[in-house]
């Protein structure tokens, strides 16, 4: 809407739109947690503790997310994670 005449779209939102980080963050919610379960553990004997066992982190800002890892090998598995995570919901990652 502009100027209070509405101009509907045929799909999704706009990039840059206000609403676009928080529409971002709802589809990604559960991502990290999926990564950080196959590549993060508990430490044997240490309540509360996790342990980073091959160097694998996820950061969310917005609605951009970087992922880094230790090696192209678990970097390539994580990708896949994620196109997975993201066929889930209708999306894709762009090459």
């Amino acid at each position: 809407m502009e100027k209070k005449k509405l101009f509907p779209t045929t799909m999704g939102t706009a990039q840059g739109g206000i609403i676009s980080p928080t529409l971002a963050n709802i589809t990604l919610d559960g991502l990290e947690k999926r990564i950080k379960s196959k590549y993060w553990s508990n430490k044997k004997g240490t309540i509360g503790v996790r342990y980073n066992k091959q160097k694998v982190n996820f950061v969310r800002y917005a609605d951009d997310f970087i992922v880094t890892g230790d090696s192209p090998e678990i970097l390539l598995e994580i990708k896949n994670m994620i196109n997975e995570f993201l066929k889930e919901r209708g999306l894709s990652l762009s090459d």
